[in-house]
């Protein structure tokens, strides 16, 4: 505790043991979360009268040249507890940590070849199922890329089973938009990706981040039949003359009229496409 020139009792600041911060913040981030370079300073700031008058936190990372800190008044009642306030305050670290790493894997993104990607480019984006994710540059409007996978990147059905054959109800859309966008795209490259409104075969228009590219959009984007031909055939987002069948673009690089493949098959080549805003 230290003193002043007239002698009166100034705060005493007390650092949190660090082996203890981190063993709490694997909890709350995760033990996949990479803390290397990560500095975590949490100090207990204690008035002259002994009570706890707040906590400071810093937050650093060197190798990225990221710093973060904040305070935390500290006001504990019969309602909100010791284990309460400990609970928030790792929580809000927690959270400024997740946000720092997400802004430095979007700057190693904005700052890579990605801004410079024109009709036609073929670039890295994501990994899925430990494999890097190529795509295609198939249109470009401004800082807007559009963007198709350059081979198909799973096998599987349109939908679960033959009760639909609409894009917006299938199962197919469903874990494009939730399972694989999670997984293939780091919080960087996630940045992005926009959310965009699609014109489904019921004419309705909904919103995704990863979709299908309909037949009108494969004749007007892919002109050329080496641009539609993939390792196999592939689903299209269009519904078929049947409820239990959906489009694709077969083998060859051709269409099969209004017909199509039962929806429930599970040899259909998923090729996905993404909006990207790269500037």
């Amino acid at each position: 505790m230290a003193e002043t020139d007239n002698n009166s009792v100034v705060e005493t600041h007390i650092e949190l043991d660090k082996q203890y911060i981190y063993e709490i913040l694997k909890n709350h981030l995760g033990n996949a979360f990479n803390m290397d370079g990560y500095d975590i300073v949490i100090t207990k700031n204690i008035a002259h009268d002994g009570a706890i008058s707040n906590y400071s936190i810093l937050i650093s990372n060197d190798v990225t040249k990221q710093y973060c800190g904040f305070v935390l008044p500290y006001n504990v009642d019969d309602y909100y507890s010791e284990e309460s306030f400990e609970e928030d305050m790792f929580c809000k670290v927690s959270f400024n940590i997740q946000k720092m790493a997400e802004m430095n894997s979007y700057n190693e993104v904005k700052n890579s070849k990605y801004t410079s990607l024109s009709v036609g480019s073929v670039f890295n984006f994501g990994n899925f199922e430990g494999k890097t994710l190529t795509w295609r540059v198939i249109m470009k409007r401004g800082s807007h890329l559009l963007v198709i996978a350059d081979d198909i990147i799973r096998f599987g059905a349109f939908h679960y089973d033959k009760s639909t054959n609409k894009w917006e109800n299938c199962s197919l859309r469903k874990w494009l938009n939730e399972e694989f966008y999670k997984e293939a795209f780091s919080e960087g490259e996630k940045c992005f990706i926009e959310k965009r409104n699609i014109v489904t075969s019921s004419n309705k228009r909904i919103q995704d981040k990863v979709f299908l590219l309909n037949e009108q959009e494969v004749y007007k984007w892919l002109p050329d039949k080496s641009d539609r031909e993939a390792s196999s055939w592939w689903w299209l987002r269009d519904s078929a003359h049947y409820m239990y069948e959906a489009q694709s673009v077969y083998t060859g690089a051709s269409f099969y009229g209004v017909f199509g493949t039962i929806v429930s098959y599970q040899g259909g080549g998923i090729r996905p496409s993404l909006w990207l805003k790269v500037k």
